[in-house]
């Protein structure tokens, strides 16, 4: 059963009652940064949907937990999840270094690489890399990245707060200045609004983001890169000494993967297979 409870003006709970697990997992508190589509969003009678959402209602049924959805910023996600607020953390967050140093990861079931986005007519949409897939870390990817350095020197780069991109900008743009704002529809505004040149954003992200009719004269230009500190594909953030916990859903994402599950979810969320390479 559905059961919504409002808590504080920024949270909400959604509990999925389905029984009871095994050791002593018998419930589990899942923080999801709500806007963000279509890994996590809230649909039109305020219940949590989305690719992480329904993956996290497949992990609850199929081990009979009681998951409970707790809405709070991407920023707020790993913070609380190590102070105990939560016990799983979800949004479409990506396995990186710097992460994996105060957080444990489940294994990876889904893939987001990063793009970038202009407005239509900009001087930035000739940025290199235009239809190609780079990862950060290969030598290929050396003279792009070079393209990109020159042609954003001195400009502004609008993403999301606290998202890799954030890292990326500042190990590989050190001539950029970055805007951070809290969601995908608040990056595109900026460049819309030329408060920003160009924005970055997961490609799943920025997908779904330029379907909304007010960023109809923006468009992705560049490569699409992924790797070093854009990470290494999406998993379960869980904290470091919940290691049975970990396990679980390691189990979880095995099983979804063999029997298909993951594939179609992800076609019916991404119209495309995200399923780790």
């Amino acid at each position: 059963m559905f059961l919504l409870k409002i808590c504080l003006p920024t949270c909400f709970l959604v509990a999925t009652t389905v029984g009871l697990a095994a050791k002593d997992w018998t419930s589990l508190k899942i923080g999801i940064e709500a806007n963000y589509p279509p890994w996590t969003s809230l649909n039109k009678n305020g219940s949590p949907e989305g690719f992480d959402v329904e993956f996290s209602n497949q992990v609850c049924t199929r081990t009979k937990i009681t998951c409970t959805f707790v809405k709070l910023s991407f920023d707020d996600l790993i913070p609380s999840l190590v102070t105990g607020h939560v016990d799983v953390v979800l949004s479409g967050l990506e396995v990186t270094q710097r992460r994996d140093k105060i957080i444990s990861f489940s294994r990876t079931y889904a893939r987001d690489e990063y793009v970038f986005i202009v407005t239509n007519g900009s001087p930035l949409g000739n940025l290199d890399g235009a239809g190609k897939r780079v990862n950060l870390v290969d030598g290929g990817a050396k003279p792009i990245i070079q393209g990109w350095q020159a042609k954003l020197s001195g400009k502004k780069l609008a993403t999301q707060t606290s998202t890799r991109a954030v890292e990326f900008a500042h190990k590989f743009l050190q001539e950029t200045s970055v805007l951070e704002v809290p969601t995908p529809a608040d990056v595109l505004q900026s460049v819309a609004a030329k408060t920003a040149d160009i924005a970055m954003l997961t490609e799943r992200a920025a997908i779904e983001t330029l379907r909304t009719p007010a960023f109809s004269t923006m468009r992705i230009v560049g490569a699409t890169a992924t790797g070093d500190v854009l990470g290494e594909g999406v998993a379960a953030g869980i904290r470091k000494s919940d290691a049975d916990l970990k396990q679980i859903f390691d189990q979880e994402i095995s099983k979804a993967t063999a029997d298909g599950t993951l594939l179609s979810m992800s076609m019916k969320w991404f119209g495309a297979d995200l399923r780790p390479k």
